[in-house]
């Protein structure tokens, strides 16, 4: 179980059976909703 996120290095919370990094600048995170928001289905694109 991690106890750290593997992005930035702060501590992860344990909600129900996920673990989440709560860090709103995680590089990660970011990452993973850029690449949401310009995804296909995000922006309706054919």
């Amino acid at each position: 179980m991690p106890f750290f996120c593997p992005s930035c290095g702060k501590k992860v919370v344990n909600e129900d059976i996920h673990y989440y990094c709560r860090n709103i600048f995680c590089p990660a995170q970011i990452k993973e909703k850029l690449i949401h928001f310009v995804s296909k289905h995000c922006m309706d694109i054919e």
